[in-house]
């Protein structure tokens, strides 16, 4: 179980599909009760659909200037303008098509402008804490391996040098 548990992790692409779900679980199950239709589970699947693609799209464009760069101003900057973007976007489809389609709608609240940038402020912490804990988890795993291959590598040395006579 604990090495078919390590493959799934180690796979990208579970590793994605399971991000996929999990947060598509988290972020619609508090509607769950209130669609009523299929329309509304389409409708539902949109909505998520574009929380996710912001996500991916910080995740891709954006955080390798702070990984990779080190640039975490820029980074900030460049999230806060995809935040800006995306909250109107979010706003104007939630609004005229979503809501309007769907019993996703349940207080004035949700139809804010702030609703949707703190929706999508949530949805982006949510995957990629989880994309930055596996990805730390990877580059760890791939240290420690680099150690034993460079201590095995060593010892290999040292069996070398030893005079045949002491083995």
């Amino acid at each position: 179980m604990n090495k078919y548990f390590k493959n799934i992790i180690e796979n990208k692409w579970w590793v994605e599909v399971f991000i996929l779900v999990f947060s598509f679980v988290l972020f619609t199950l508090n509607d769950w009760i209130l669609i009523k239709s299929w329309r509304g589970v389409w409708s539902g699947i949109a909505y998520f659909l574009m929380l996710y693609g912001h996500a991916q799209l910080n995740r891709f464009f954006l955080l390798p200037l702070l990984l990779k760069k080190h640039k975490p101003l820029l980074y900030l900057v460049g999230t806060a303008a995809l935040l800006f973007v995306f909250s109107i976007i979010m706003f104007e489809v939630a609004n005229n098509w979503i809501y309007k389609n769907c019993f996703l709608y349940k207080s004035s609240e949700q139809k804010s402008y702030i609703f949707q940038a703190s929706t999508l402020v949530a949805t982006l912490i949510c995957i990629l804490s989880v994309i930055l804990i596996l990805k730390f988890y990877r580059d760890r795993k791939n240290l420690d391996n680099e150690k034993l291959l460079y201590n095995q590598a060593q010892l290999n040395s040292l069996r070398e040098q030893l005079n045949p006579h002491f083995l």
